[in-house]
């Protein structure tokens, strides 16, 4: 049995992101990982979150291959907003 645990969630580890943007993410009170809506936005306008950052607020499924249907169809429909058409 091999458990795989002591990692830590923490959207400051994403260093691509701005620093001024990873601080205003709000977070999952008491931990690290972003507050999402429904549609996986998190607090900064624009910004989706998947996969295992979304675990928190999601469930397990999020750190899978399993969860990136439902997550997909979320984030898709919810970013069509943001384009602006010719």
């Amino acid at each position: 049995m091999l458990a795989a645990t002591g990692y830590r969630l923490d959207i400051d580890a994403l260093a691509f992101l701005a620093p001024a943007l990873r601080r205003g993410v709000v977070r999952v009170p008491g931990s690290k990982p972003p507050r999402l809506t429904s549609t996986f936005e998190a607090s900064v306008p624009g910004l989706y979150v998947t996969g295992s950052l979304a675990a928190p607020m999601f469930g397990p499924m999020m750190r899978f291959v399993a969860g990136t249907e439902c997550a997909a169809a979320r984030v898709a429909r919810d970013a069509a907003r943001w384009v602006v058409a010719p």
